[in-house]
């Protein structure tokens, strides 16, 4: 069993390299202004200490096939560490998510949920591609597509309250309307639009993703609505409790998108 108190010297030590975010915990990558989790504002962090080798391979990664060769920490949760690493086989970067299985207990089956809503809606414009979900003894891996533009939170606490330009912020409402568009179409209703959730290519286009609120809405309805998720962004009927759908989402990218062109959410 992988616990946190058994991680190496060099472990202990790039993670606390890395900044945490003082409201909810969240370990981050280095470069960030604002927290990938809460989107609340970081401390600067300490100077990066280099890339993974061999002998610095985490505990959590021992069951990783070894096709992946993890390169660096991106960010850490109380469950969880994402690092950026190769496809050695298909050549290519990819983002894993590696869980302790221990810790994650019950909630694993959410995580696999999850991943199978993604795989359901993966393979469109604009949404975050899963490539495999690989269960251990151990630790249990998703294996994603690599947006290597972070955040848009992020992207938006480095500007401060500076609106985007139109044209660009008409640039990420289209994509994201593709994504949700494709989501729809499959059943799947986000529930959790939020700049935080919103990834970046090198290009700088928007990609949808986590999608571990999302529901099927396959009859009309996604069911009874719960307050969770980031309350700037969340539809009245989600606030009260009522039946939300598709157009719950259609309400948050407008929040999303008023943020852009102003510099700071309508609510």
């Amino acid at each position: 069993m992988v616990r946190g108190d058994e991680l190496s010297a060099r472990e202990q030590a790039l993670l606390a390299s890395l900044p945490s975010c003082p409201s909810c915990g969240f370990t981050n990558s280095r470069g960030g202004v604002s927290c990938s989790c809460c989107t609340g504002s970081l401390s600067d962090g300490a100077a990066w200490p280099g890339p993974l080798t061999s002998a610095s391979r985490p505990p959590l990664l021992a069951e990783l096939p070894a096709r992946f060769t993890p390169l660096r920490l991106l960010g850490a949760g109380a469950d969880k560490q994402v690092y950026l690493a190769r496809d050695d086989m298909l050549q290519r970067d990819v983002a894993i998510a590696a869980f302790d299985i221990a810790a994650l207990g019950a909630r694993k089956d959410d995580l696999l949920r999850e991943a199978r809503i993604m795989a359901r809606v993966g393979g469109t414009r604009h949404v975050v591609t899963i490539y495999d979900v690989i269960d251990g003894r151990l630790a249990a891996f998703i294996v994603s597509q690599f947006m290597s533009g972070g955040d848009l939170a992020s992207v938006l606490a480095r500007a401060g309250q500076t609106p985007f330009a139109v044209e660009r912020a008409v640039r990420i409402g289209v994509q994201l309307c593709e994504a949700l568009e494709a989501a729809h179409q499959r059943g799947v209703v986000h529930l959790d639009v939020k700049p935080a959730n919103v990834l970046l290519d090198a290009k700088g286009d928007a990609f949808l993703a986590d999608f571990g609120l999302a529901r099927f809405d396959e009859h009309g309805a996604a069911g009874v609505g719960a307050l969770v998720g980031t309350p700037a962004y969340l539809a009245p009927e989600q606030v009260l409790g009522e039946d939300v759908d598709g157009r719950c989402d259609l309400y948050a990218l407008g929040s999303l998108l008023y943020e852009l062109l102003v510099g700071a959410p309508p609510f």
